[in-house]
């Protein structure tokens, strides 16, 4: 029996719906929706794509290899690799920049345009991405110039960026104790009481989460808080002083600390600029 070819996909072109979409300079620039449940056929895409998963979650199938599109995570695809998508029953929504399939030669980081799709959890790529976002939304002159030093910029990002361990190398008890942290985030966690459960030593645990996941326990709970309030920020009717109380800050005002010292921007500001319209 013969193998039908992959479909390979034109550079701007989704399996979604595309609520804003210009080629600025040598990038095409997405706010994309995809629709709960989604499956696609295996196929390729034409042009590298970076993406910010804005909300909902996306699994991404490679042979031999999964990378799990999550909310508030930076993500590059390579071109032509062949693969299928998942969407999961809350459906996702992206940000997606595609340069022009010369672009990464010219620039140096053809290296990055093999293999499987890499994710980047760290919050300058997000920060990159937020802000080439912003000049979809209100672009002007100089736009095409300011895309090339944030996306030069992101690619030096992925460049140096390990890809992300397989989860099978953790322990089970390691994947337990994050999994408790996703789950509890907006409380107070202590490392003793993550360490008793796991049935580890607090500086074991502590330098175990460090190595496997690349950043300490506080500071994944600190990413997962400011990740969630970000979500919360694009929502209409939520007040601010509500979304901090809730995700476990200890007032609004140390909610508008740490969120400017991450962001650069205040909640309102980026509430403002990053808000549905």
């Amino acid at each position: 029996m013969s193998v039908q070819p992959s479909r390979s996909i034109a550079r701007g072109w989704h399996f979604g719906i595309a609520d804003r979409s210009s080629c600025l300079g040598r990038f095409i620039l997405t706010d994309a929706r995809y629709p709960a449940g989604l499956r696609t056929q295996w196929h390729t895409h034409e042009a590298p794509a970076f993406c910010l998963v804005l909300r909902g979650r996306n699994v991404q199938r490679f042979r031999g290899r999964e990378v799990v599109y999550r909310s508030s995570v930076a993500v590059f695809r390579p071109s032509g690799v062949e693969h299928s998508d998942h969407v999961s029953p809350s459906g996702e929504a992206c940000f997606i920049v595609e340069p022009d399939p010369a672009w990464l030669k010219d620039v140096g980081l053809e290296r990055l345009d093999r293999g499987c799709a890499i994710d980047h959890p760290g919050p300058r790529a997000r920060w990159l991405l937020e802000h080439a976002r912003l000049e979809l939304r209100s672009p002007d002159e100089t736009t095409p110039l300011v895309l090339e030093g944030l996306v030069l910029a992101l690619g030096a990002e992925f460049a140096r960026a390990r890809e992300p361990r397989l989860d099978r190398r953790c322990p089970p008890w390691l994947l337990r104790a994050r999994e408790a942290l996703d789950a509890a985030f907006t409380t107070r966690v202590t490392l003793a009481d993550l360490a008793s459960d796991a049935g580890v030593h607090p500086v074991y645990l502590a330098a175990a989460f460090q190595k496997a996941f690349g950043t300490s326990v506080g500071a994944y709970v600190r990413r997962r808080r400011l990740d969630a309030a970000r979500l919360a920020l694009r929502e209409p009717g939520s007040r601010i002083s509500e979304i901090a109380l809730t995700l476990g800050f200890s007032s609004q005002s140390h909610f508008t600390r740490v969120f400017r010292r991450a962001t650069g921007l205040t909640p309102l500001v980026y509430r403002r600029l990053n808000g549905e319209p």
